[in-house]
């Protein structure tokens, strides 16, 4: 997005800094159709989705879903495809599901990479036909040692699924982990 375009933006609808940051706890608000058509149409091209890992599979478990979130990223998804907007799906920001936080204590147990592996096959198969775009991991930059190593693990076995889940995609797809580096001299 240029400069120009943020500045843009200044004027847009209501409910529009709730949806830069929705996590679907809640219900999508109203006016979130005409706020995307708004985006689209001073050119962005691109929203960014956050998915809650703790929201979508508060036990850690893909077999027992939050259903009525899942169908709220569904209908998020779906909105931003038909005005043209591409998702930038984040699968997993900072919070983990507190039932795995509980059994694994965090990233540094290596447990976490075949629980974030699941998690994120499920998140494939349900919302994988919504773009091209994945962000596996974001905020690593509080990570250490072994938590870094672990979570970069998490994002290859990540990497790996959804090339298996969706072969023909090959090159098209863009996967990313970020992370926030500062230096100082």
């Amino acid at each position: 997005m240029t400069n120009e375009q943020v500045k843009s933006l200044n004027g847009r609808p209501p409910g529009g800094a709730l949806l830069d940051a929705f996590d679907c706890s809640h219900p999508i608000p109203p006016g979130s159709r005409q706020y995307f058509e708004h985006l689209h149409s001073r050119g962005v091209t691109h929203f960014k989705v956050p998915l809650s890992w703790a929201h979508l599979l508060p036990t850690g478990l893909p077999s027992q879903p939050q259903q009525a979130v899942v169908t709220c990223y569904q209908t998020l998804l779906g909105q931003l495809l038909e005005v043209g907007l591409q998702p930038l799906v984040v699968l997993h920001g900072s919070i983990v599901p507190e039932v795995l936080r509980s059994k694994y204590g965090g990233w540094e147990n290596q447990g976490m990479v075949d629980m974030f592996q699941q998690y994120a096959e499920f998140v494939f198969e349900e919302f994988g036909e919504a773009g091209d775009s994945w962000v596996t991991l974001s905020g690593l930059d509080e990570l250490k040692g072994a938590e870094l190593q672990n979570a970069l693990d998490a994002h290859a076995a990540a990497y790996r699924r959804y090339h298996q889940l969706f072969p023909g995609r090959g090159r098209r797809s863009i996967f990313h982990c970020t992370m926030c580096c500062v230096w100082i001299t």
